[in-house]
């Protein structure tokens, strides 16, 4: 069971050096399609279709065809060797919540706390959202984020970058309830931060959202995993959607507002809790000052 009670779905907008250039369809609103097109109805209706919806039991689709960083075609059964895999989503191009995602992986996998190796005790399934994206940047990437690694032992068999086709990544995101969005009209994706767990079999069995992932909380989410135990439904208590601050109209989107209106309540109850247990404390030296000069002087006291 996870341990932590409070979800953080951290949601960035992020350019893609090579989406401009794609053709996306726009499916119709009440589809069962992870990705929407619609630039019409604004920035509002792109947050609005993001999310990261908690699918346990869910099948992973093992026949979901990828290229590895290699520029081999691969299926996703390839990497269901007996051991439970760790996936995420995002795209490679990404320079800010994919970033903090993978730096927070990179912080998970050297976690002594988290105390198995990736590659011996479990794999990590890195794909790309962007169906623009090739093997060659999969490959760079991976060269970077093993160095930061310090290319330990089975790091290079464990950790697998895929891209792929539209068909595939929706496929994939469908089955963990990774709904993504693409802003046509700044070329930009929003999508959400976290990893998913799946068993030895390929089933859901572990979220972990946000961008930083306790070692021993994943520890014990692939001790259960690898006995193909499914994790129980945790509350999303707050949910933080992040966009950055354009600084062309100098204007932070609605989501970092939400956030800062969240932040400056917070802020308000704080002082006021402060201000009430100040007055409160000052009512009673009040009031035990008063008392103390009605009462006789002690000189008054001893003649009577």
């Amino acid at each position: 069971m996870l341990l932590s009670t409070v979800l953080l779905l951290t949601t960035s907008f992020a350019t893609s050096a090579h989406a401009q250039g794609s053709k996306t369809l726009a499916p119709k609103i009440g589809t069962s399609s992870t990705m929407r097109t619609d630039t019409s109805t604004g920035q509002d209706q792109v947050i609005q279709s993001v999310d990261f919806e908690r699918k346990l039991n869910s099948q992973i689709p093992l026949d979901a065809t990828f290229r590895d960083s290699n520029g081999e075609t691969v299926q996703l059964s390839k990497y269901f060797k007996g051991k439970p895999v760790v996936f995420e989503l995002i795209f490679y191009n990404c320079t800010m919540l994919c970033s903090e995602v993978m730096n927070g992986t990179l912080r998970l996998i050297k976690d002594p706390k988290l105390g198995f190796q990736m590659g011996r005790d479990f794999d990590v399934v890195t794909v790309s959202i962007d169906p623009t994206e090739t093997p060659e940047l999969a490959a760079a990437k991976k060269k970077t984020y093993l160095k930061e690694l310090g290319n330990p032992p089975g790091a290079e068999e464990g950790w697998h970058l895929l891209v792929g086709d539209k068909k595939n990544i929706d496929k994939l995101a469908d089955s963990i309830g990774y709904r993504y969005s693409y802003d046509k009209a700044t070329a930009q994706y929003a999508h959400a931060g976290g990893l998913v767990v799946a068993t030895p079999a390929g089933k859901v069995a572990r979220y972990f959202y946000g961008v930083d992932y306790p070692g021993q909380d994943v520890r014990f989410g692939l001790i259960e995993a690898s006995n193909n135990k499914i994790g129980s439904v945790v509350e999303k208590a707050v949910l933080f959607l992040c966009f950055h601050y354009n600084a062309t109209d100098g204007k932070y989107s609605f989501a970092v507002m939400k956030l800062v209106q969240l932040a400056a309540l917070a802020t308000l109850l704080g002082l006021g809790c402060g201000i009430f247990l100040m007055r409160r404390v000052e009512t009673r030296m009040l009031a035990r000052a008063k008392v103390k000069k009605t009462d006789p002087a002690p000189a008054e006291m001893a003649q009577t």
